[in-house]
């Protein structure tokens, strides 16, 4: 998949999405850094890339269009340290694709309760459904 990395995300990100064999650009690297939102998701659209960002202002600019294009991911973790922002996505990734492909929205949680952390996926969130 193509990802285009939002300025509110490390671009640290990025390079460790390219490593991991994806094709991954930061809006920084773009030239992007302080560019309106609507100019940020007209490049992804135009390149096919979906947009992993922590601003959740990109959900009201597509939900008026229907648009299906570019795919959004937003993060609402309240830790967003770019690690830990990266190992949701990765973890999560496997049940985003599909929706991603099809053309939506996705959002991923922040972590759950400490006395109600899963074991499962290392209790890490799991997204909840994707948007179409």
């Amino acid at each position: 998949m193509k990802f285009l990395v939002d300025s509110p995300l490390s671009p640290w990100m990025a390079a460790e999405l390219r490593r991991a064999g994806h094709d991954a650009v930061h809006a920084r690297e773009l030239g992007l850094a302080a560019a309106p939102d609507r100019e940020i998701l007209t490049r992804a659209a135009r390149e096919g890339r979906v947009l992993l960002t922590a601003d959740t202002d990109f959900g009201t600019l597509l939900a008026p269009t229907g648009a299906r294009r570019p795919w959004v991911v937003v993060f609402y973790q309240t830790d967003k340290s770019p690690a830990y922002v990266l190992a949701v996505f990765l973890a999560n990734l496997p049940r985003l694709e599909e929706p991603l492909e099809k053309g939506g929205r996705c959002g991923l949680p922040g972590p759950p309760h400490p006395r109600a952390a899963s074991t499962k996926n290392g209790g890490l969130p799991r997204p909840f459904a994707a948007q179409r």
